[in-house]
C-alpha cells in the first residue's frame, strides 16, 4: 500500500498486566453489614406470589427472615431465596437473587425501591442530605 507510510512509535514506560493487578484493592466484605438490596424487577408467579430480584449491596438473607421495602413501609417475610435457578437457604452480598415474599402485594413494590432487614431498618425517607 503506497500511501501508509508506517507510524513512529516511542518507547512506552509503565507497568505490565500483572503488577496492576497486584496493585489493586480488593472490595471490603459487606456480608456482615446491615441488609440493603434495591429491588431491580418484581413478579408474579402463580403458585409462588411475589418475586422480588436484585443485587445485594451489603448483607445477607434467609429463608423466613422479615423484610422491609421502604419508602412504603411495607412488611414481608421471604419463602423462597434462589441464585441461578437454584434454590438456596441464604444469600450475601454481592449476589444476584430473586427471592418470594409473603404479605406483598406485587402491584405496589416498584424498581429501585429499598429491601432491608426489619430489624436493622435505616433506609428510610429523608428530606435532605449533604453529599460529600
Amino acid at each position: 500500500m503506497p500511501w501508509f507510510q508506517g507510524w513512529s512509535m516511542n518507547d512506552q514506560q509503565g507497568k505490565t498486566f500483572l503488577e496492576i493487578l497486584d496493585a489493586m484493592t480488593c472490595l471490603e466484605d459487606l456480608s456482615n453489614e446491615a441488609f440493603r438490596m434495591p429491588i431491580e424487577n418484581v413478579y408474579k408467579i402463580s403458585g409462588i406470589g411475589t418475586v422480588l430480584l436484585g443485587k445485594i449491596q451489603s448483607g445477607m438473607i434467609q429463608t423466613n427472615m422479615k423484610i422491609q421495602i421502604n419508602p412504603l413501609n411495607l412488611i414481608g417475610q421471604i419463602k423462597l431465596i434462589e441464585v441461578n435457578d437454584e434454590t438456596i437457604q441464604e444469600a450475601y452480598a454481592g449476589s444476584y437473587v430473586s427471592f418470594s415474599v409473603r404479605s406483598i402485594d406485587k402491584k405496589r413494590i416498584r424498581r429501585g425501591m429499598i429491601c432491608s432487614n426489619v430489624t436493622n431498618d435505616l433506609s428510610g425517607q429523608i428530606s435532605s442530605f449533604t453529599a460529600k
